[in-house]
């Protein structure tokens, strides 16, 4: 048994609750739980956890879901098919683009991983999508708005507009 919280949608509406001794607590609309939270504080969802936009999901102080991320058309007119928290990408040279983020991110101690397609249907072509930088400096563009990446071909390091590029950014 639980001590319920009901959002009655029948009748005038209101707020219908129960109790007991349990020390679970139960969240209803109309009748049906949504979140129950029982004696040792843990919180059960029946349907999705939706956060405001820009807001991050955490458990403890982890961030546990992708700050941004971008699939997008990098050939021809270049557009985002879907994105998280990114508002546009520039296209600034041939295989060279930048992700720029709607929402700011906390520090630019993120993490970026990134894919793209390969130009053929056996897949044996290696590519690669990189974040922009140096051997030496490291990652010179990753900023709190922005990252730039580059994609290309392993074979003369040359870079190439991908067809399909996706870039994921976690942190905190």
């Amino acid at each position: 048994m639980a001590s319920t919280i009901n959002a009655s949608n029948s009748g005038s509406g209101g707020l219908i609750s129960t109790g007991d001794a349990s020390g679970v607590l139960a969240l209803q609309t109309g009748g049906t739980t949504a979140i129950t939270i029982d004696a040792s504080q843990n919180a059960t969802f029946v349907g999705n956890l939706n956060t405001t936009a820009g807001k991050k999901y955490q458990v403890g102080s982890s961030t546990v879901s992708a700050l941004a991320w971008v699939n997008y058309k990098g050939t021809s007119t270049q557009s985002i098919r879907a994105s998280y928290n990114v508002s546009s990408v520039t296209y600034n040279s041939t295989g060279d683009y930048t992700v720029n983020f709607t929402t700011a991110l906390s520090d630019a101690n993120y993490c970026f991983t990134a894919g793209t397609t390969s130009p053929n249907t056996s897949g044996n072509v290696t590519r690669t999508v990189v974040v922009k930088g140096s051997d030496t400096g490291g990652a010179t563009t990753k900023t709190t708005t922005a990252v730039a990446i580059q994609t290309g071909g392993t074979a003369g390091a040359v870079l190439i507009d991908m067809a399909e590029i996706y870039v994921v950014i976690f942190g905190n």
